[in-house]
């Protein structure tokens, strides 16, 4: 683990108890690529946790929840790839024309 992934597993409120946790490294360690585990795959795990979306007492529709899971997606592997877009289109197996699409959609754009 990176000094920052360690620092954020230790800041978030673990509600259910160090089985939570058990679970997450667990999760990061099937999904990360790399040797030392980055804050990126830190965040993407605990995007991941199984949830009820709720607004307002009201569950999300499917559809708004999916919309939720491909933004979280993209901006995760765009981090990753370093903001590479030809590169992070290839790996989400979309063209490149459609992630710009999707990147004005979600209002992302390359930090400076």
């Amino acid at each position: 683990f990176s000094y920052q992934a360690m620092d954020h597993l230790k800041r978030f409120n673990w509600e259910g108890n160090i089985r939570q946790l058990k679970n997450i490294i667990e999760k990061i360690s099937v999904l990360t690529e790399n040797n030392t585990i980055q804050t990126t795959d830190v965040f993407y795990a605990l995007e991941m946790e199984p949830k009820t979306t709720v607004v307002n007492d009201i569950p999300i529709t499917l559809k708004e929840e999916i919309s939720l899971f491909e933004k979280n997606r993209i901006i995760y592997m765009l981090i990753k790839n370093n903001w590479k877009i030809q590169q992070t289109a290839n790996i989400l197996g979309i063209e490149r024309t459609t992630l710009f699409k999707k990147m004005q959609h979600y209002g992302f754009k390359k930090p400076q």
